[in-house]
């Protein structure tokens, strides 16, 4: 494969604008050099670190520069806590199996592999089986969608499936940390085996590219690239 190794995000780059794809993954493209990570992905990375170091048993110290406030780190401490509470993720705690932060690779088959060669990696912020059950969850800051793709959740379902053979249902879970909701989907196994060939189908979209198109969105002036596509391309958001 000439641009593996895929992730969610990286697949999600090409579908939303397959020129910042070829600039970040293909001709690897130096940032902009007025970029800095929008606010939002800070505020991203210290939620998951934080729940992730909570879910392991420790305080949730925070080791490494996020730059956000220190007003806003505790707002978000306060509404990770209660997350702890809620009834439908604490009842997951008490499962056989729980992960968290879990590594996953899939080969070029789209199988399970542990080699050094591999189609598609991610990581998932936290699992849970029981039985035939299955749960993936994903933590989300800011704004609270109740109709959200669950493109992310149904990669991860993929290696669940072939990861516990006794599991035959899955609930996808978004869980919105500063509103203390979650919207979910449960999927089985027909419906991960569609997964895969879709997902089959999109990474042979990306190989198969030989010409990478702009595609001007509200979401461009949060590119790494946006001052380089203006100057190239006369776009104006």
């Amino acid at each position: 494969m000439k641009y593996a190794p895929y992730s969610f995000s990286k697949i999600k780059t090409f579908q939303q604008c397959p020129k910042q794809f070829e600039w970040k993954y293909v001709n690897k493209k130096d940032l902009d050099d007025d970029y800095t990570d929008p606010t939002f992905f800070q505020r991203g990375r210290f939620i998951h670190q934080y729940i992730a170091k909570r879910l392991a048993g420790g305080s949730g110290d925070i080791n490494g520069y996020i730059d956000i406030d220190v007003d806003d780190k505790l707002s978000l401490i306060e509404s990770a806590d209660k997350m702890f509470e809620n009834d439908y993720i604490n009842m997951t705690f008490d499962f056989d199996i729980t992960e968290i932060e879990k590594p996953i690779k899939l080969d070029y088959n789209l199988i399970t592999t542990d080699t050094k060669e591999y189609a598609i990696n991610g990581y998932i912020d936290y699992f849970a089986v029981q039985g035939n059950l299955a749960v993936i969850v994903d933590w989300k800051s800011g704004k609270y969608r109740d109709n959200p793709r669950y493109d992310q959740l149904e990669v991860y379902a993929i290696w669940v499936l072939q990861n516990y053979e006794d599991v035959d249902e899955i609930d996808l879970v978004f869980y919105y940390i500063e509103h203390d909701k979650f919207v979910m989907k449960t999927v089985t196994l027909d419906q991960v085996i569609k997964f895969r060939n879709n997902l089959g189908n999109n990474i042979s979209e990306i190989e198969n590219s030989e010409v990478f198109n702009i595609n001007p969105t509200r979401e461009c002036t949060f590119c790494p690239f946006f001052n380089s596509c203006s100057d190239e391309f006369g776009i104006t958001i």
